[in-house]
């Protein structure tokens, strides 16, 4: 027996070679979106990204203070390991100069293209995974399960069954009821039953998309820090002025200093040093406390701020943050307390702040120019082995446009000033203090969006934890034996103890046992 098949009758067609290769196109790119959505895939990317996180914190990082001399002191093989092997390789194969590039620099693994490569996939995979699992945890808060049969009460983790008393109010009564209990009831009547459904914390199905949200924004913050962040430091001493910061950029095995622009100006009114021994030097372990007054002039905005930049205590502004780095130690004073001697033979005595203009009382003027601890210069210029004030004098009767006088203060155990001098001061106090400080300057613009994604995500996993969604169900019906009874049913998705006394004090107030039964414990 043989057959035919006429082409124009038969319904049984070939496969298409262009459909078949969509076909596996789609189904390539459909396992490829569910691993991008899958929750092992984002744990593992969360484990990667912990290790380089940790690898950050066991290698100097290049906006540390001191990386050039850690990176200096590195043996040359650990230097070349530490700075980006991958470019290095790169750069012999292909003879590009690919300077600037950072693939996975271990000692600037944060601004790495790994690192932010995982953070955008890891991103991907929260977005994607919350696309998927959202209708499932909506359909708690919006389509709400408000009618249950006795037999769905029965077969609930925590169950009870209780006697009726079949009047008409009962349904308000148990309503009452769930809610001295914190729970927000809803009754609904069916034609051979009476359903009254309460919960609580339905929000709690969220949780974990609040969680979402808040990684979501600290990797904002992160991928923002590692775009425009900048790091340096800048030197001040009083009466100096910077609108610049000096940061170290490295690029593979060169370091160098750059300099980066502040949008206001940065002056020094006042540098202060607590001493421990006031007779001591200035040594750190002779030091309470540095603090650096500074005025900034922010002309873009039209204000000037005024603040104190202390040890322990940063100066913040317009996302600059300014800490103590360090000092310069050479001794300098802040102040001094002089006896005075003018022409007409009165003493006085007379204290000046850096820059400060006394008037005696013959009318003469005296300013407190400089001041050096060691005025021999040379070794120890941090010490006061021959301390010097500078003190510029101008007579009463000086025109406006008379220069002044600059006479020399010393100890009175020193040599005493020339005769001709039109006073005569003698130093007898001063308040020791080093030339400048220098202020480590931090900007990172995504640091307040790390701050709002910290509070997100602690609230958000102190609602996941702290707080559950709990649901009962109180069917009012017919039992096997034709008595109408109350079957309550319970369930909760976390905390099962705190829950369980909620549903027996329930069961107790509608006139159950004090104790339930818990399926599945």
């Amino acid at each position: 027996m043989t057959s035919s098949r006429n082409p124009e009758f038969d319904t049984q067609t070939e496969p298409q070679p262009k459909a078949a290769a969509a076909g596996r196109i789609t189904s390539a790119i459909d396992r490829f979106l569910r691993l991008l959505s899958s929750v092992p895939f984002g744990i593992a990317l969360l484990m990667l990204l912990i290790l380089m996180s940790m690898t950050g914190m066991l290698i100097l990082q290049t906006n540390v203070d001191g990386f050039a001399e850690y990176y200096a002191a590195l043996p040359p093989s650990k230097q070349i390991m530490y700075t980006d092997p991958i470019v290095r390789i790169l750069q012999k194969w292909t003879g590009a100069d690919l300077r600037g590039v950072n693939i996975l620099s271990l000692v600037d693994i944060y601004r790495s293209w790994v690192f932010l490569g995982l953070l955008a996939v890891l991103s991907l995979n929260i977005v994607l995974a919350s696309i998927d699992h959202f209708p499932g945890a909506w359909r708690y808060v919006r389509r709400k399960k408000l009618t249950a049969t006795k037999q769905y009460a029965k077969t609930r983790d925590f169950n009870s069954i209780i006697a009726s008393d079949a009047s008409d109010g009962e349904p308000l009564q148990i309503a009452a009821a769930c809610r001295a209990n914190g729970l927000e009831p809803t009754i609904t009547y069916e034609p051979s039953r009476t359903t009254v459904f309460a919960e609580r914390n339905a929000w709690n199905r969220l949780g974990a998309y609040f969680v979402h949200v808040g990684l979501l924004v600290i990797f904002l913050a992160g991928f923002v820090t590692s775009k425009w962040s900048h790091n340096g430091s800048i030197t001040l001493q009083p009466g100096g002025e910077t609108a610049t910061m000096q940061g170290i950029s490295h690029d593979l095995d060169q370091v160098k200093v750059d300099q980066f622009a502040l949008p206001f100006l940065v002056e020094c009114t006042d540098i202060q040093q607590t001493l421990i021994r006031p007779e001591g030097g200035l040594e750190s372990n002779n030091t309470v406390d540095w603090f650096t007054r500074v005025r900034i002039t922010d002309r873009e905005l039209g204000q000037v701020l005024e603040g104190d930049v202390h040890m322990n205590r940063p100066l913040d502004y317009r996302g600059y943050r300014f800490f103590q780095s360090s000092y310069q130690p050479v001794s300098r004073a802040r102040s001094v307390t002089l006896d005075v001697t003018t022409s007409g033979g009165a003493t006085e005595t007379v204290s000046l702040m850096r820059g400060g203009v006394a008037t005696l009382g013959d009318g003469t003027r005296i300013r407190f120019a400089d001041f050096l601890g060691n005025a021999r210069g040379g070794p120890g210029a941090e010490d006061y082995n021959d301390p010097v004030a500078k003190i510029q004098v101008l007579p009463a009767n000086a025109g406006e446009n008379a220069v002044p006088t600059t006479i020399e203060a010393r100890p009175a155990a020193a040599t005493a000033g020339a005769a001709t001098a039109p006073v005569q001061a003698v130093l007898t106090g001063f308040e020791k203090v080093g030339a400048s400080h220098t202020l480590s300057v931090q900007y990172d613009p995504g640091a307040w969006i790390f701050y709002i994604g910290s509070v997100l995500l602690i609230a958000a996993l102190a609602s996941v934890f702290f707080a559950s969604h709990q649901r009962v169900w109180i069917v009012m019906d017919r039992d096997s034996d034709g008595e109408r009874k109350l079957f309550v049913g319970g369930h909760t998705n976390r905390n099962r103890p705190a829950f369980g006394r909620r549903f027996a004090e329930l069961v107790a107030a509608l006139g159950g046992p004090s104790t339930v039964r818990e399926e599945n414990s």
